[in-house]
């Protein structure tokens, strides 16, 4: 009798598409999979004025400025790990609103 190969079955936990939603004192991921669009607001504290927000899909954190506190944040997709993105913070120092954010995840490839 032949040996048989594995078999890798990859299975989704959650949502498969969603949308990273900043609402000025909370980030919120809204489930396009459900019929009623499902939003979870992560559990994060010191958001002050969130603006512009994207995602990393490789690292997969949430990134954010806050132009209350001239930062640039971020957190996992589960809400854990909420940190400030220091090596990017100096993009919002000499500007008057940290207003815009595009991150470039084509540097990964």
């Amino acid at each position: 009798m032949d040996a048989v190969p594995y078999e890798y079955v990859l299975t989704a936990v959650g949502a498969q598409e969603m949308l990273v939603l900043a609402r000025r004192t909370d980030i919120r991921l809204i489930s396009l999979d459900t019929p009623d669009y499902t939003d979870v607001v992560l559990q994060l504290d010191n958001i002050k004025h969130a603006i512009a927000i994207d995602y990393d899909p490789v690292e997969r954190y949430i990134y954010w400025t806050d132009d209350e506190v001239r930062a640039i944040r971020r957190v996992h997709m589960d809400g854990t790990g909420m940190s400030d993105a220091k090596h990017l913070n100096t993009l919002c120092l000499f500007r008057k609103t940290c207003g815009k954010l595009i991150l470039d995840t084509l540097v990964y490839i």
